[in-house]
């Protein structure tokens, strides 16, 4: 599907060129192999250009499953490139970290989601998906898990088991070119590899799943079970902010049962350690979860 013929030819490459100039390298069509053996440009270069008409969907629930949504997003009408660097940028709003102070004089800072894992699992999901379906890449945040989904099964007879162990699994030569090139792609067959080692030393491994139609990468919270480590009162804001999103102080007064300089002490501390947002200011404050953090 890469190498036939785009059906628009009019493209331009304003986004490519831009990362390519940032790496120290000139725009050359014939090196990125952006056009067929006729001069035209193929469907390869269509995805890398300005013009890529190739959608994402994002989309973050508070809760376990499709419920309660907190923020839902469609990126389109740009380059895969762009789309990548949009896809990443939701991502990482939502990434909180966990700061973990022990007797050592350092601080230990953990993200919900190692950040290398992330980028593979989406860099891979725009780099090897089925074009030639009609479907879009699903980015889903639980509160526990990020869900990455990309149309089209593994080809060639792939296993899970082969590319967990680093088998190569191209489809799409022309656009795995250009982000090698770029720097998003280091090498294209370590990308699963280095998912699974960024989670070797937390209790759940990532999940993949692949059926016909579909390739799924589950990456899991590491930072859902701070819950646990949560006094009675600060428990009571973080349930009534889960259960009713943005809320003002005074709401979070009256739903959690505790007084205005309680609730002001708790959120300030919450604030600070990267579990609740402040938006807005004067009498139009509200809180909400800097989610997934649970």
């Amino acid at each position: 599907m890469i190498w036939g013929e785009s059906q628009k030819q009019d493209l331009t490459f304003n986004s490519l060129k831009d990362r390519l100039k940032k790496t120290g390298q000139k725009f050359d069509l014939a090196g990125l192999n952006l056009k067929t053996p006729e001069k035209k440009f193929n469907n390869g270069a269509f995805l890398l250009s300005d013009q890529n008409n190739s959608i994402a969907k994002v989309s973050l629930y508070n809760d376990l499953e499709v419920g309660n949504t907190l923020e839902r997003n469609t990126f389109e009408n740009k380059s895969i490139i762009e789309l990548i660097d949009d896809v990443l940028a939701f991502i990482q709003k939502y990434n909180s970290v966990k700061s973990e102070i022990s007797g050592s004089p350092n601080r230990k800072d953990t993200s919900s989601y190692p950040e290398p894992a992330v980028r593979e699992a989406v860099i891979n999901a725009f780099a090897h998906r089925d074009y030639s379906l009609n479907s879009d890449i699903l980015i889903v945040m639980f509160l526990d898990r990020l869900e990455i989904t990309s149309p089209g099964a593994l080809p060639g007879g792939l296993t899970i088991e082969d590319i967990k162990e680093g088998a190569n699994f191209r489809r799409n030569d022309v656009v795995v070119k250009s982000l090698n090139k770029i720097g998003y792609m280091e090498n294209y067959a370590l990308g699963i590899p280095r998912i699974f080692r960024e989670y070797s030393t937390f209790d759940k491994e990532p999940k993949i799943y692949n059926t016909p139609n579909l390739f799924k990468i589950v990456l899991y919270n590491r930072n859902y079970n701070i819950v646990e480590e949560r006094t009675d009162d600060e428990l009571k804001i973080i349930r009534a902010l889960q259960e009713h999103g943005d809320l003002s102080r005074a709401e979070i007064d009256n739903i959690a049962l505790l007084n205005k300089k309680k609730t002001l002490r708790i959120l300030n501390d919450l604030i600070e350690e990267d579990v609740v947002k402040r938006i807005g200011n004067g009498k139009s404050t509200k809180y909400i979860l800097k989610l997934p953090c649970f």
